[in-house]
């Protein structure tokens, strides 16, 4: 079961982990891309175009307004320039039948290589191709931009239209953008995968790391239902046995059947008590409702608690010593505190030895008081030490065989620190002594 929970929590990791890299590096690139896709769209139309040909001018339509330069008889001239980042380019002068009459701006490529066959089959291929944005020529990416020219007689301002369509075809050289994109998106495949590799390894430790206190959970509640249905089962013997003494001696006295009766007394006392330490624990673990503060005297509290187990110190010979140095009212949780100092004497009590002794104190920390109780015996071992906060938990030694004890006082005490901010410590000299800090914040 908690290995399926740890796959899909590993899954559902990597999900989200996979979507957010992706999402980003998606953001990235497509920036990127436009903005390169926007500075060739500025460098193709920095190019400057002015054509002459037969005494007329060759203008684009929406450029009318270009100064009319010098005509130089039937031979075609190129005003040629590129804004100032000098990226390589050239221009082409086409006719209808895709036909190069003219070249400008050569100024990298290596003409002798290339025919004059070879300019015409580039020129159709942008003429009639599919309408891309750029082309392969002379070993670089070309962006190109395509204008259809119109021939004006500059003597008398009209449209030459027997010369023939004419198209420009301006191309511009994109490899280093191009190169540039490609690499960014290699890159981001490469670290992309490096990313998620890592990410699933270290996934996998933190998923089997949120598991482990879910599985301890899990178990300390089956160990919880084990426990409690062995500590109701016991009283509930009880009581079922005598009652089967009481049925098969039905033509007796009460009185006769006294023994049988107080036994099914003391089962039903038990599990009273276990019933309500029970519901106790669970109030105080799924209660929303924060106590209230207020001002008391711990001393007095303490007063009421020691009466009440006087019968218990009388009877076992136990020397009990109180040092309060803190004997003004402070302000806390009276109520949550007073259990909580209950329980931690009553535990000393329990399990202080014959003839021993328990030592009691109240400090003040700056802003923090300190209740202590101290009490001589055997102690707890080191192997119990970590446990003894835990529901039903009773060494063999000390607590398995005393039907007083339930295992849930340390548990409630622990809970009830935790939800009004306080914290309790144990230190122990096995053989010796045992002693519980239990502190809190005043005011």
């Amino acid at each position: 079961m908690f290995k399926k929970l740890r796959n899909k929590l590993l899954m559902i990791d990597m999900i989200i982990t996979s979507i957010v890299i992706l999402a980003a590096f998606c953001i990235v690139y497509l920036g990127t891309y436009r903005n390169t896709k926007k500075e060739i769209e500025r460098k193709l139309h920095g190019v400057l175009s002015p054509f002459i040909v037969n005494n007329a001018i060759i203008t684009e339509f929406q450029s009318m307004d270009i100064p009319i330069v010098e005509t130089r008889g039937a031979e075609v001239y190129r005003s040629f320039s590129v804004d100032s980042d000098m990226v390589q380019s050239f221009t082409m002068i086409v006719d209808s039948e895709y036909n190069v009459i003219s070249l400008g701006g050569l100024t990298t490529i290596e003409t002798e290589r290339y025919t004059q066959e070879d300019y015409n089959e580039l020129a159709k291929k942008v003429l009639s191709g599919n309408h891309s944005s750029k082309v392969k020529f002379a070993g670089c990416t070309w962006a190109y931009r395509v204008t259809t020219l119109q021939m004006i007689d500059i003597r008398y301002d009209v449209t030459l239209s027997n010369l023939g369509q004419l198209n420009e075809i301006v191309l511009l050289d994109i490899s280093d953008s191009e190169n540039t994109l490609n690499f960014l998106l290699y890159m981001f495949l490469i670290v992309g995968v490096i990313v998620i590799t890592s990410i699933y390894f270290i996934s996998y430790y933190t998923a089997n790391r949120a598991i482990i206190p879910i599985e301890e959970t899990w178990e300390k509640q089956k160990q919880f239902i084990a426990d409690a249905s062995h500590e109701l089962k016991t009283p509930l013997t009880t009581i079922m046995t005598n009652y089967d003494v009481l049925i098969t001696n039905g033509s007796q006295t009460i009185e006769s059947q006294r023994e049988w009766l107080d036994n099914i007394k003391i089962g039903s006392d038990r599990m009273s008590k276990l019933i309500n330490k029970l519901l106790s624990l669970a109030k105080v673990e799924n209660s929303t409702i924060q106590p209230e503060k207020r001002l008391f005297n711990m001393q007095h509290q303490l007063n009421e608690i020691m009466q009440s187990l006087d019968a218990v110190v009388q009877k076992k010979d136990i020397a009990v010593h109180v040092n309060n140095e803190a004997t003004e009212d402070v302000f806390g949780y009276n109520e949550s505190i007073k259990e909580i100092m209950g329980i931690l004497y009553e535990n000393a009590v329990k399990y202080t030895n014959e003839g021993g002794s328990i030592d009691i104190s109240i400090n003040r920390n700056k802003k923090n008081i300190i209740y202590s109780v101290k009490n001589s015996g055997e102690g707890i071992s080191q192997q119990d030490l970590p446990y003894i906060f835990d529901r039903f938990y009773r060494s063999d030694k000390t607590r398995s065989n005393d039907e007083s004890s339930y295992g849930l006082g340390l548990s409630i005490a622990k809970s009830l620190s935790d939800r009004i901010g306080g914290t309790i410590t144990v230190n122990v000299v096995y053989n010796e002594y045992v002693e519980f800090e239990f502190s809190f914040e005043d005011r």
